[in-house]
């Protein structure tokens, strides 16, 4: 088949009180969505037990596009190998395989068009990697627990200039949780890089994105049903009425410092 030449056009676009997540319509089916972390709108994913393949993928449901320097924030959390990057809605979720998308792994491999190569460092148990878009440069970068790692990871091909780039995570059977707005505890930006939520307008919804309801923000474990769980719009995003009751700033602050 053909590569596209065209971007694929978008999805719903986010409607007052939605922020940026995980979206479920572009998960594997070997990735459980585990919901809310408590902490401002960092989320947590894991591997399904006897998930089939030996990886498994998810987008963040809105990109970005044409200028700006953007990032979104991972946490690996039981150790246990990850890719994080960045990818076009048209790309595969097996992150840096095809000529899509870009992806950095802890075993220090950097990978685009099942290409690897070795940079930066390992990064595993607790390590928060930063992935960095430079739209202007048409650069990828990481930061490792806030530290910048030397040098582009990835320069993009002009082609790419007009293609909304999404946030990608690829897991082998490491929990992680994400944030798309540096809340949940995130090592501060640099080098004027802001948060991809703060992008704002400037969102492209990836295709699949629909507007309405908790989404990912809903939390059942594999097996339990879901029937009855009631769910209530906050300034941190959909949760349940339990979790919602828990959201005072004073809960909040203390367990941000604890993140941190």
């Amino acid at each position: 088949a053909n590569a596209p030449t065209e971007p694929l056009p978008p999805g719903e676009a986010l409607k007052a009180g939605e922020q940026v997540r995980l979206n479920p319509n572009d998960c594997e089916a070997g990735i459980a969505l585990m919901g809310s972390t408590g902490s401002g709108t960092r989320e947590r994913a894991k591997r399904k037990a006897g998930g089939g393949a030996p990886w498994a993928g998810v987008r963040g449901d809105c990109g970005v596009v044409n200028s700006g320097r953007w990032a979104f924030c991972v946490w690996n959390e039981s150790g246990g190998n990850l890719r994080i990057g960045w990818s076009t809605a048209n790309a595969t979720l097996a992150l840096g395989t095809d000529t899509f998308s870009w992806g950095y792994g802890g075993t220090a491999t950097k990978s685009h068009c099942g290409n690897f190569e070795k940079f930066g460092q390992t990064y595993g148990k607790d390590d928060a990697v930063t992935c960095c878009i430079d739209l202007d440069r048409r650069a990828i970068i990481y930061m490792k627990n806030g530290r910048e790692i030397p040098g582009d990871a990835f320069n993009l091909d002009k082609f790419y200039s007009g293609w909304p780039m999404f946030p990608h995570v690829y897991t082998k059977e490491a929990v992680f949780s994400v944030s798309f707005d540096g809340s949940g505890g995130a090592p501060p930006l640099q080098g004027g890089y802001r948060w991809i939520a703060e992008a704002a307008g400037d969102l492209v919804a990836h295709p699949t994105r629909v507007s309405g309801g908790p989404g990912p923000a809903k939390t059942v474990e594999e097996g339990e049903s879901d029937a009855g769980t009631q769910f209530v719009l906050t300034p941190y995003g959909w949760r349940t009425v339990e979790q919602a009751g828990g959201l005072t700033q004073e809960w909040r602050a203390s367990l941000d410092a604890y993140v941190r």
